[in-house]
C-alpha cells in the first residue's frame, strides 16, 4: 500500500489459539481487534477506494499528475513528522523547481518547509475521507514550492516545448537499437531547441510501474501545451503495462495537444504493434538535411544490462580526467596571459 501512496504502515500481531485466530491491526494509533479475513478485507477495500480517487484527482489536478506512488506518502508524512531533515522530500523538491540555470542551488531550506496553518486547517474542516487528506496535502504542498519559486507548471516543462506547430498526437518512430539513446537527444534537440528533462520522458526498465505509467500519461494526455513527452525502451515493457498504455490512450476522447513520441527498435512488440493500428496514429520522420543541423557525436552513452557494473565508477573517473584537462587549459592560458604582460 505504501508503494501505492497510502501512507500507513501496519502493525499487525497475530494470536492464535485453539479455537480461531485473533488479530489486532494498529491503523493511525487506532487500534482494532478483527480476524485476519477482515483485515486483508479492510485492505483491499482501502486500496480500490485509492486507485479510484487517485484517478479522479489525476482528472481534475494537473499539479497532482506530476507525483506518483509513494511520493503522495512522503509528503503526507512530511506534513506529521516532527524531523523536518528528510533528504528525500529535498530530492523531490528539486524535481520541480531546478533548471539549467539553478544546478548548484541549495534546496536545504525546505527541509524546514512550513505549511500556511490555516490552510491546512481548512482542508481538515471539510468531510474529506483521509484519503482525499493525502491528495490535498500533497497538492497544497506542491503550490507552496512553486510559489516560494515563483514558478508554474509552464516552468517546470518549458524545456520540452515543440517549436512547429504541426506535430500533436501520438507518433512512433523506429531507431536502431545501437543509436537509440542518441537519437532520444536528437528527436528532443530538434523538435524543441534543448535536451531532455526528466518530467516529459518515460523509460520503460525494470523499476517500471504501474504507477509511474498512469501518472506520465495522464500528464501527456491531458497536456494543455504542445509539449514533447518521448516514451523508449518500449521492448522491455511486461505484457500487463502494454496493455495498461493502450487503455489510457483508449481512454481519452479529447483532443491529444501535445506530442506523444513512442521510439522502438523492435517491430514485433505488441504494444508497437496496437500503437501503429490506433486510428490517430502517425510516423514521425526526420529528413537527412535537418540531422546535419545538429551534432552529437561528442556524447557518450554509458550503459549496461545489469546493475552494479560500476558506471558510476567509469563516469567519475572520466569526469575527473575531464576535469584535469580542463584545469590544465586554463593553466597553460593563464601562463600565456603573463607573458604577454611582461612583453
Amino acid at each position: 500500500m505504501n508503494n501505492l501512496g497510502f501512507p500507513h504502515k501496519l502493525k499487525i500481531i497475530i494470536k492464535l489459539n485453539k479455537k480461531e485466530e485473533e488479530c489486532e491491526y494498529i491503523l493511525k494509533n487506532k487500534s482494532n481487534k478483527t480476524t485476519l479475513i477482515e483485515i486483508i478485507k479492510n485492505l483491499k477495500e482501502k486500496i480500490k477506494i485509492f486507485k479510484e480517487k487517485l484517478i479522479d484527482y489525476y482528472e481534475k489536478n494537473e499539479l497532482l499528475r506530476f507525483i506518483y506512488g509513494n511520493q503522495f506518502s512522503l509528503i503526507y508524512n512530511f506534513y506529521y513528522s516532527k524531523n523536518k531533515s528528510n533528504p528525500e522530500i529535498v530530492n523531490l523538491n528539486k524535481y520541480f523547481v531546478i533548471n539549467d540555470d539553478q544546478k548548484n542551488k541549495d534546496l536545504s531550506l525546505y527541509k524546514s518547509f512550513k505549511y500556511n496553518k490555516c490552510e491546512i486547517d481548512d482542508i481538515f474542516k471539510t468531510e474529506n475521507s483521509e484519503i482525499d487528506d493525502i491528495f490535498n496535502i500533497a497538492d497544497l504542498y506542491l503550490k507552496n514550492l512553486l510559489e516560494i519559486e515563483n514558478k508554474s507548471i509552464k516552468d517546470i516543462i518549458k524545456n520540452s516545448k515543440i517549436k512547429y506547430k504541426e506535430y500533436n498526437g501520438i507518433y512512433s518512430y523506429k531507431s536502431t537499437k545501437e543509436e537509440l539513446e542518441k537519437n532520444i537527444i536528437f528527436i528532443h534537440k530538434y523538435l524543441t531547441d534543448n535536451l531532455n528533462i526528466p518530467q516529459t520522458i518515460l523509460i520503460c526498465d525494470d523499476d517500471l510501474n504501474k504507477e509511474k505509467v498512469i501518472s506520465f500519461f495522464y500528464k501527456a494526455l491531458k497536456c494543455e501545451e504542445k509539449i514533447l513527452f518521448m516514451i523508449f525502451n518500449i521492448e522491455k515493457l511486461s505484457a500487463e503495462l502494454e496493455l495498461l498504455i493502450m487503455n489510457l490512450i483508449k481512454k481519452n476522447k479529447n483532443e491529444i495537444i501535445s506530442m506523444i513520441l513512442f521510439v522502438y527498435y523492435e517491430d514485433n512488440t505488441n504494444l508497437i504493434y496496437q500503437i501503429k493500428n490506433y486510428k490517430h496514429h502517425k510516423y514521425f520522420n526526420m529528413k537527412e538535411e535537418d540531422k546535419k543541423k545538429f551534432i552529437i557525436d561528442d556524447i557518450t552513452i554509458y550503459s549496461s544490462e545489469l546493475t552494479g557494473q560500476g558506471k558510476s565508477m567509469i563516469i567519475k573517473k572520466d569526469f575527473e580526467k575531464m576535469e584535469e584537462i580542463e584545469n590544465e587549459i586554463i593553466k597553460n592560458k593563464n601562463i600565456e596571459k603573463n607573458e604577454e604582460k611582461k612583453k
